[in-house]
């Protein structure tokens, strides 16, 4: 299975937040009245999937233009840092929104463009009303200019779109390019989208207690310690087995295949020496996260220190902080 060619059809029989994000909405959201933004962003989003398009805050986006007969779509960023809720708050609206409509993350986005071509995505994704687009990122020139044309078109055809990322509309990209080409791009697509900012804590560490037993283990652990940890329907690998994995088979291929398993164990964790290997490790924890998997592991190393300094760098830096926060709550480390 994980050498098949994959298809387009792979990543569109699915199009709704992952498991562990099947039951957000807007009244489990977790406000912390420390933070008002957080409130605000709630009032937000419940106008937007209600058709709510006051003049005062979307005005400044699109006014009365129309392309054709199309009322074009309305744009929603939700910018915050790790652990405030933000892909909570956008699988809610997703769920509260009321017509046809597609989630998935902009990685995904960018495997589904690369199966089918761009005119061939956009064709696919017309058809909805909402698109759900998880974590913006701009890797490159090319995703750059794709995401542009790909969004501008769908936003055209009417669809609203609601993203996330951890930077603003207005510095996407930043520390990754310099030609003046490339700033109008993602100028033009930043003025599509109302900024809406989330403050707070990075709730991953607020709700470690220190009631609760880490699975993240050293090397040295007593084996029937970390067997404890384990769940019948488990998978266990080494790390130099699982980056040989990950390396060989399509990320797609890997998401389907670790959602059959309810915990996973790794062991002898190392650091990185190669950002391809770090990177193909990170879109691998976001799928263990979105699957609800309980991770276990062995290391000598805490989770910040599997990433050294030198490949943290650039526009990567936000994906690994990500991974870090998240490998936190999904082990309890230290506690």
């Amino acid at each position: 299975m994980l050498n098949e060619p994959v298809s387009a059809e792979d990543l569109l029989v699915s199009l709704a937040p992952p498991k562990h994000f099947a039951a957000s909405s807007f009244d489990t959201y977790r406000l912390d009245p420390e933070f008002p933004s957080q409130l605000r962003v709630l009032e937000v989003l419940r106008s937007f999937v209600a058709g709510d398009v006051s003049p005062g805050f979307f005005q400044r986006m699109f006014g009365q233009r129309i392309f054709g007969s199309v009322t074009p779509g309305r744009g929603i960023y939700l910018d915050g840092g790790f652990g405030v809720g933000k892909t909570h708050l956008l699988a809610a609206a997703f769920h509260a929104f009321e017509g046809k409509k597609a989630y998935l993350t902009f990685q995904e986005l960018m495997f589904l463009v690369g199966l089918q071509r761009l005119d061939k995505t956009l064709e696919s994704l017309s058809e909805y009303r909402l698109l759900a687009l998880d974590e913006f990122e701009l890797d490159d020139p090319a995703n750059t200019r794709i995401a542009s044309t790909l969004i501008g078109s769908l936003m055209n055809r009417g669809v609203d779109i609601i993203t996330t990322s951890n930077t603003p509309p207005g510095s996407l990209g930043r520390d990754r390019f310099s030609t003046e080409d490339f700033k109008r791009e993602l100028s033009g697509l930043a003025e599509r989208f109302s900024d809406v900012e989330i403050d707070g804590n990075d709730y991953r560490q607020m709700a470690v207690s220190s009631t609760q037993i880490s699975s993240w283990f050293k090397p040295d652990a007593p084996p029937t310690e970390i067997e404890s940890h384990i769940k019948a329907h488990h998978l266990s690998l080494t790390f130099a087995s699982l980056r040989k994995l990950l390396g060989s088979a399509h990320p797609i291929r890997i998401r389907q295949a670790i959602a059959q398993f309810e915990s996973l164990l790794i062991t002898d964790l190392t650091s990185f020496d190669h950002p391809h290997d770090a990177l193909r490790f990170v879109y691998f924890i976001d799928k263990v996260y979105d699957c609800d998997i309980k991770l276990t592991t062995t290391s000598f190393l805490t989770p910040k220190e599997m990433f050294p300094e030198s490949i943290v760098t650039g526009g990567d830096k936000k994906k690994y902080m990500r991974t870090e926060s998240r490998l936190l709550e999904l082990t309890n480390f230290g506690h």
